[in-house]
């Protein structure tokens, strides 16, 4: 979970209905310049550290990386883990472990840590309460109506000059908080659809333990 998790806070640096308040409208608003501004980009490189800490402020995680991203095809590195999706299968690589796990991607699922892409750019009135932590701030706060959700809230930080994300808080149900902070965001040429799934020598490599749950 906690591997989804992270793919998710990255990800989501990737919300109508009748009579908005201001601040709701301002909400959306600052949202949708920061969707403008990465739809603008081919393909996003993104370097992060995340943090994971559970409800007695005791720390789970503490890691750098990568991401690449480009529509719902993604490759994810960290020290300790890889994880490449295609858009239709995601490899995740327990790299200390030497172990590989299989899983379909559903593009159809509304679980924000199974398909971060296409919740968030997706994601409407209809499925979030939303706000601006202050008036005029940079920073957006996302409620989940659906009361059988993993998550209590997901905040995410703006630059106040591009727009683009600085950083991103998960708040789950049992109390584990994950933040990304978002160190560099840079603008890719699109890559070939073959450099979202692991290398060939990777999959034929016998010391690694590959489970397909597909």
């Amino acid at each position: 979970m906690l591997i989804k998790i992270i793919i998710f806070c990255i990800s989501a640096l990737l919300l109508g209905a009748g009579n908005l308040s201001a601040q709701k409208a301002s909400a959306v608003e600052t949202l949708e310049m920061m969707k403008d501004g990465l739809s603008a980009m081919q393909a996003a490189k993104f370097s992060f550290t995340f943090t994971a800490q559970n409800s007695k402020k005791e720390r789970l995680a503490d890691l750098g990386g990568e991401f690449i991203g480009q529509g719902q095809m993604f490759v994810l590195s960290t020290d300790v883990s890889r994880v490449y999706c295609d858009g239709q299968s995601k490899w995740i690589l327990d790299i200390p472990n030497d172990e590989m796990t299989i899983f379909p991607h559903d593009a159809s699922s509304t679980d924000i840590a199974e398909n971060p892409f296409a919740v968030l750019l997706n994601a409407d009135l209809a499925t979030y309460n939303i706000k601006l932590q202050a008036k005029a701030s940079r920073t957006v706060i996302l409620t989940p109506k659906d009361k059988d959700a993993t998550y209590t809230q997901v905040t995410i930080t703006l630059n106040s000059g591009t727009y683009l994300p600085s950083a991103l808080e998960y708040k789950t149900v049992n109390g584990d908080t994950y933040a990304v902070t978002i160190h560099s965001t840079e603008s890719i040429p699109a890559s070939d659809p073959s450099f979202f799934t692991p290398p060939a020598d990777l999959l034929a490599d016998p010391d690694i333990y590959i489970t397909d749950m597909r």
